[in-house]
């Protein structure tokens, strides 16, 4: 081989690797992209729908028992109000939590709450009917005795569906990181 015939074999060699690594890079640096927008579009807002489930779910039970202890018509009309409308919200997060589960996993873990959900807004409201009858001694004992089990019911579930959640949230950004890092260093 002549000089020429070698710088130019060396110069097809370094250009070949630089190809072979731009596109190694670019293979990484995009699976790490597809992975975010996957976590973005899907596990952040799974994890956002279980905690507001579990926040109105709290506030509901909690406004039972400001109405118990409303001093005036208007404050308890306005915290019925608010318990009808948490109620309501309730609802529709629960179906769309149920609506976003796309793995097995996910959608054993929602098969109990619609019914735990159906078993608190019952319980819920026969607190409200006690309260509203003027029993509200008994409406409190009630509210601990049936309400606010039945909260703890429906929030077990969540709870541990937050943990799988965010568990593999954990996972999924762990992959991105070692990706970013695996081409940072290729």
């Amino acid at each position: 081989m002549t000089l020429t015939q070698k710088i130019f074999s060396g110069c097809a060699a370094l250009v070949l690797a630089m190809v072979a690594l731009g596109v190694t890079t670019w293979f990484l640096m995009s699976q790490g992209a597809r992975g975010a927008e996957i976590t973005k579009a899907y596990r952040v807002p799974q994890l956002e729908r279980v905690a507001a489930i579990e926040l109105n779910v709290t506030r509901a039970s909690l406004q039972v028992r400001h109405l118990i202890l409303s001093r005036t018509p208007e404050e308890a009309a306005t915290t019925l109000a608010d318990i009808g409308r948490l109620l309501g919200v309730l609802d529709e997060s629960v179906a769309a939590f149920g609506k976003a589960t796309t793995d097995d996993a996910g959608r054993q873990a929602f098969v109990p709450i619609p019914g735990l959900l159906g078993q608190f807004k019952t319980t819920a409201t026969q607190n409200v009917q006690l309260i509203q009858q003027g029993r509200k001694d008994e409406a409190f004992a009630f509210l601990v005795e049936k309400t606010i089990p039945a909260r703890n019911a429906l929030l077990g579930p969540l709870e541990a569906e937050k943990q799988r959640q965010s568990q593999l949230l954990a996972k999924e950004m762990g992959l991105i990181v070692d990706e970013a890092y695996l081409a940072l260093y290729v």
